[in-house]
C-alpha cells in the first residue's frame, strides 16, 4: 500500500500540472496577442481535447487527495474512466499532429505558441500519468469504447460542418486537411481506425502497469 501511495502522489501532482498547463494553453489560444479574443479555437479537437483532459485531471486530483491522506482506499473507478477518456482524446491529438498534420503544415508551425503545450507537453504528460501512475482502475478491455466517445462525436460534427454544410452557410473550412487529396472518406476511416487502436493500446498499457 505504501508503494501504491507513492504512485498516487505522482498521479496527483501530474493531474494538477496537466490542469494548470491546459488552462494556460487554452487561455493563450483564446486571448490573441493584439488584445482581442477568438473563441473559434473551440472548433478544433485540439482545444476541446485539452480542455477535457484538463477538466478530468482536476477532477481526478480532487478524488486522489483523500487517498493520499488515508481517508479513502482508492480513486473511484468512474473518475479514472473519465481520465482515460480525456487521455484518449489528447493522445489522438498528439499522434495526428505528429504523423499527419506535421508533415503537411510543418512541425515548427504545429508546436508554436499554445500549440506547443496542446500538441506536445499536455498529451505526453497525460499519457504518462494514465499509463504509469494511475492505480486501481484495471478495466475490462471492452472499456476502450469509452475512449472513442468524444472522438466519434467530434468526428461527426466535423464531417457535418465541413462536408455537409458550406462555409457560406456557417460551415467550417477543412482545417484538418482531411480532403487534401480529394479522399476524405479514406482519411476519416484511417483516423477512426487509428483512434480505436490507440484507445485499446492505452488501456492495455495501463492494465499491464496496474498490477
Amino acid at each position: 500500500m505504501k508503494k501504491r501511495r507513492v504512485f498516487y502522489l505522482f498521479s496527483f501532482l501530474a493531474d494538477l500540472l496537466i490542469f494548470a498547463l491546459a488552462f494556460h494553453a487554452v487561455w493563450l489560444a483564446v486571448h490573441l496577442r493584439g488584445g482581442g479574443t477568438d473563441f473559434s479555437t473551440f472548433r478544433s479537437f485540439t482545444t476541446e481535447s485539452n480542455t477535457l483532459a484538463g477538466a478530468v485531471s482536476l477532477l481526478a486530483a480532487v478524488f486522489t487527495f483523500p487517498v493520499l491522506i488515508g481517508k479513502k482506499e482508492c480513486v473511484p473507478k468512474p473518475v479514472l474512466i473519465l481520465k482515460y477518456v480525456g487521455t484518449c482524446a489528447v493522445a489522438l491529438t498528439f499522434f495526428v499532429v505528429l504523423l499527419f498534420l506535421g508533415r503537411i503544415f510543418g512541425l515548427h508551425t504545429m508546436y508554436d505558441g499554445s500549440s506547443f503545450y496542446m500538441h506536445g507537453i499536455i498529451p505526453v504528460l497525460t499519457m504518462v500519468s494514465w499509463i504509469v501512475f494511475d492505480r486501481g482502475a484495471h478495466l475490462r478491455y471492452r472499456a476502450f469504447l469509452w475512449g472513442l466517445i468524444p472522438i466519434v462525436l467530434y468526428g461527426i460534427l466535423y464531417l457535418v460542418q465541413v462536408f455537409v454544410r458550406s462555409v457560406a452557410d456557417g460551415g467550417w473550412l477543412d482545417f484538418y486537411a482531411f480532403n487534401i487529396h480529394g479522399k476524405w472518406q479514406l482519411s476519416v476511416m484511417l483516423v477512426f481506425a487509428g483512434a480505436a487502436v490507440l484507445c485499446f493500446l492505452l488501456l492495455l498499457l495501463h492494465n499491464c502497469c496496474d498490477r
